[in-house]
């Protein structure tokens, strides 16, 4: 299950869903199935029931349901967790990916800050949406407030994240009482994006096969040098990152005051129907 603002065909679990094979497992993506959309910008609780819908409709064909998420993925299965998704609808493992349980530094900034900018939103909504993603949706919104959820008796849970990932946090990532493995970069793309990396690290796709095999949480075999400073590479990358939403935020903030500006406001306010068009153009 992809994270917010993935798609059912995007290829980013390609590298991982590889490892399993085919005459073993049957590995799905939700979305793939159009009785199941997964809408990454809508509500996070309908998305939910839209995965544990799926499961129920194919539980039963199935030894074991295994989930493994990534980024918002995981938010959405510990939703399902609390609305009723349980070992007894099949699901033995569950595998969270670069998980924002306890919420997200990226989603609560926009969350806060848009309703109060007003004429400006849309610049800062364009920006967002040509730069990443978009920062105003249903999804940032329930990203903004999302606490961890206890798993079900039954279901073997882990949670996993490279210490290069500053757009989902140590602190983000909080998930209290579930074995959480931390590991090093191995590539130049997972020490530039340890985000979106995950997906290809080797030693992570090493630890959700294992999981998936055994239906339990395996031993913790990090080597003494990536347990030493795999913490605290993730340290410094959630103050960089932390900075970088700071100074973005200071500078929506900044456009905002600018357009009390006499002879600002008529440039801001028609950059902002430009933004706006483009916006909604993309249909968000």
């Amino acid at each position: 299950m992809g994270g917010y603002g993935s798609r059912s065909d995007d290829g980013a679990f390609d590298v991982l869903a590889a490892r399993f094979p085919a005459d073993r497992y049957d590995v799905q993506r939700l979305g793939e199935d159009p009785r199941f959309p997964y809408d990454t910008y809508g509500g996070v609780d309908a998305n939910a029931q839209i995965l544990t819908d799926e499961i129920r409709s194919i539980g039963g064909d199935y030894s074991a349901v295994n989930i493994v998420s990534h980024s918002m993925g995981g938010v959405v299965t510990d939703r399902a967790f609390a609305s009723g998704l349980s070992a007894s609808d099949g699901v033995r493992t569950f595998v969270a990916i670069a998980g924002p349980h306890s919420g997200a530094d990226y989603a609560r900034a926009p969350a806060f800050l848009l309703p109060i900018l007003g004429p400006v939103e849309d610049i800062v909504r364009a920006v967002g949406v040509a730069a990443a993603r978009d920062p105003a949706s249903d999804a940032i919104q329930d990203l903004a407030v999302a606490r961890p959820v206890r798993a079900p008796p039954g279901v073997a849970r882990v949670d996993v994240s490279l210490a290069t990932d500053g757009l989902v946090n140590e602190f983000d990532a909080r998930d209290p009482g579930v074995p959480q493995r931390l590991f090093l970069p191995a590539s130049l793309r997972e020490l530039i994006d340890g985000h979106g990396g995950s997906l290809v690290n080797r030693q992570i796709a090493d630890l959700v096969v294992e999981t998936v095999r055994t239906h339990e949480v395996p031993p913790d075999r990090r080597d003494p040098i990536t347990r030493l400073v795999a913490p605290i590479l993730w340290d410094q990358e959630t103050r960089l990152w932390r900075r970088f939403l700071l100074a973005a935020t200071l500078g929506a903030v900044c456009l905002y005051l600018a357009r009390w500006v006499p002879f600002c406001r008529r440039v801001i306010d028609e950059f902002g129907a430009l933004c706006g068009r483009f916006v909604r153009a993309l249909g968000r």
